[in-house]
């Protein structure tokens, strides 16, 4: 078995050669190389009971979600060329990506919906921004892994990336309307955990100009949610 640090040094450089700008994923090529699919077989045997800082296991369990989902991808393209297509477009297509595949990490078996439930359990909301679900809505791929180290630096610059991008939020001046991803309906919750509701916690990590025009016209500014955009994050030609 490869060691831990040989391996995370591989799965960086793999990203990094692999995993496009704007977090689209070259999955054939990623399966060529074959490091994520020997990240997978690693975390069988992993010791789940070594992860002891609560950072350590934020970040251990983002990179386990987002590589099994990049292998569960190259799965799925292995059996249909036409998955790069669909994606997890289809109700049943996502029941079966995200609930009924199971991997085992430390001996026991999780699925993905599993997994995040782990990461939610953390309370800090800006997890739901460093998982990557292989969708065009969803929050992009980091081109490496999240690091125990620089967690909290890594996390804020996640949530910046994605509620500045038009797949988290679009910001409507002249009818005061702000229309946000839709991630932010289904975690409400968690994201008043920390904040006194989810503008609040949107408002933190806007551009300045966009902040201050929230701030002044919050009494009157509508929500909206942006539909959900389930079609594959594959990278294509030219990307």
């Amino acid at each position: 078995m490869v060691e831990a640090s040989v391996l995370e040094s591989r799965l960086n450089s793999a990203l990094s050669s692999y995993v496009g700008s704007e977090g689209n994923v070259d999955y054939s090529s990623l399966e060529a190389d074959k490091t994520v699919e020997e990240f997978a077989d690693w975390l069988e045997t992993f010791d789940r009971k070594s992860l002891e800082a609560v950072n350590e296991k934020i970040a251990f369990w983002i990179n386990a979600y987002n590589m099994l989902i990049i292998y569960s991808v190259i799965i799925r393209l292995r059996k249909d060329l036409k998955y790069a297509e669909t994606g997890n477009r289809g109700r049943f297509q996502r029941l079966a990506f995200f609930y009924k595949t199971k991997y085992k990490i430390g001996g026991k078996k999780y699925n993905f919906s599993q997994i995040e439930k782990v990461l939610r359990s953390a309370s800090d909301p800006r997890v739901h921004f460093a998982m990557s679900c292989a969708s065009q809505s969803c929050p992009a791929l980091r081109n490496n892994l999240y690091t125990t180290k620089n967690l909290d630096h890594e996390l804020d610059n996640a949530a910046k990336a994605f509620i500045r991008s038009p797949q988290g939020l679009r910001l409507y001046k002249e009818n005061k309307t702000i229309h946000l991803s839709v991630i932010f309906k289904w975690y409400e919750k968690d994201f008043e955990k920390t904040s006194e509701s989810v503008l609040s916690f949107v408002e933190k990590y806007l551009r300045k100009e966009d902040r201050d025009f929230v701030k002044t016209n919050r009494s009157e500014i509508k929500v909206d949610f942006l539909p959900y955009d389930w079609g594959l994050n594959i990278k294509k030609t030219g990307d």
